[in-house]
């Protein structure tokens, strides 16, 4: 599946050398807190873990996990996992790249290339509540709120209200031809 390459990016496979950029990004609570898994303070160890777990689990065709890159430089990580719901697509940037609309065009890719090896019929997302650049994102790319609940984000330590999604292959197809 990878790498990707868009008008902008280049979504790579991640490698160890991206530990301190990972850590550096996702360390910034404005990014973390609208996560789910990652703790509070994120330090290099958490982002080498992170990364030798998704190097561990490999790459199939429209799956896996991307390091989102501009210019060469690691800007955030995206991608596209199994999870309790089924295929979920996930992502996130870093602070100093947010507003460029580089998650649509890096989220965008993704699906795109998750549709195009034939894998299940739909991919599923969420966001949590008060997230509206997440929220802008997937509707852009077509997702459809399917319900509501609460998911224990670390970051902050608590239960949060979450809003699902889903989107179909075949409203990809009609929205995006």
């Amino acid at each position: 599946m990878l790498p990707i390459a868009t008008a902008r990016l280049v979504l790579r496979s991640l490698v160890p050398e991206d530990a301190g950029v990972v850590a550096d990004l996702i360390g910034n609570w404005n990014v973390v807190r609208w996560l789910a898994m990652p703790p509070f303070p994120y330090t290099l160890a958490d982002a080498e873990s992170f990364i030798f777990h998704a190097l561990a689990q490999g790459q199939k065709p429209g799956c896996g996990t991307a390091a989102i890159t501009r210019d060469d430089q690691l800007i955030g990580i995206a991608g596209i996992d199994p999870r309790k719901r089924g295929m979920e697509i996930g992502y996130w940037l870093g602070e100093p790249y947010w507003g460029n609309g580089y998650a649509s065009e890096a989220a965008g890719a993704l699906v795109a290339a998750y549709f195009a090896h034939g894998h299940e019929p739909h991919l599923t997302s969420g966001y949590f509540a008060g997230n509206l650049a997440s929220a802008r994102v997937l509707t852009k790319l077509g997702f459809e709120k399917t319900g509501r609940n609460t998911t224990f984000n670390k970051a902050n330590n608590r239960d949060m209200p979450h809003v699902h999604l889903i989107l179909t292959r075949d409203r990809y197809r009609i929205l995006h031809p």
